[in-house]
């Protein structure tokens, strides 16, 4: 048995509706439960069979994994608990067959996580005296799955944009910063210099115009590095780095 969050069990049973006592769901398929036809027959309708809540839970949870055994078949691809608990709730309203021909596991399976998500609003249609119409509830139903489906797929999209881009760290954009940095502390640094000097006498004096002409260097490391920082991010961004 499967372990599913409370989530999608809400989702479920929410959008599914609880029925105590068996009946012929619009299609004319003998229903109890959440949504549950194995073994209903036509004799247990109109009140002949009545189960209670855990005994539906529990044949929801049997239908659950039924559905589970074949999404878990048909997806090909890695996917989170929360994708595959979404593609479960889609299967167990459309059926595995028709989630097998879908274009969304056609997409799901070619790693178009994204493209696959947003096939789930497509399937928000009923027959209705033999005419498609749409179904507010199914909107709603595909909406949430949409919704459940997209939770952890930012892990995935992240995960593939980490093996593909540079690390910042190897940008120059790091080079540029420091630079600036270390001519700008040095700069200071020697300033500071020149002012004690000037105010003492010695032979340390003569070394203020050999600080002074450092100090400029040091200025000029800053300037560089100011500007290397400014056309590395330029270049950053357009690789993508943030």
């Amino acid at each position: 048995m499967t372990n599913y969050s409370e989530n999608m069990l809400k989702l479920v049973r929410d959008s599914e509706g609880l029925r105590l006592t068996a009946y012929l769901c619009p299609a004319g398929v003998p229903t109890i439960g959440y949504g549950h036809t194995k073994g209903v027959n036509k004799a247990q309708v109109d009140g002949k069979r009545i189960i209670s809540v855990a005994k539906a839970d529990q044949l929801l949870i049997e239908d659950l994994d039924a559905v589970a055994q074949a999404v878990d078949s048909l997806v090909k691809v890695p996917v989170s608990q929360r994708q595959r608990e979404a593609l479960i709730s889609f299967a167990f309203n459309v059926g595995s067959a028709n989630l097998e021909s879908s274009t969304l596991l056609k997409k799901l399976n070619a790693k178009d996580y994204a493209g696959a998500a947003d096939e789930f609003p497509k399937w928000n249609k009923a027959t209705v005296k033999g005419k498609k119409v749409v179904l507010p509830g199914l909107t709603a139903r595909r909406s949430a799955e949409r919704t459940l489906f997209l939770g952890d797929s930012g892990d995935i999209a992240q995960a593939v944009v980490s093996g593909e881009q540079k690390s910042l760290v190897s940008s120059k954009t790091i080079v540029g910063g420091a630079l600036a940095g270390v001519g700008a502390a040095g700069s200071f640094g020697v300033q500071e210099l020149i002012d004690v000097l000037a105010q003492v006498q010695g032979p340390l004096t003569d070394l203020a115009p050999t600080l002074e002409i450092a100090r400029y260097a040091l200025m000029a490391v800053t300037a560089a590095g100011s500007i290397l920082t400014i056309y590395a991010r330029i270049a950053d961004r357009k690789a993508g780095l943030k």
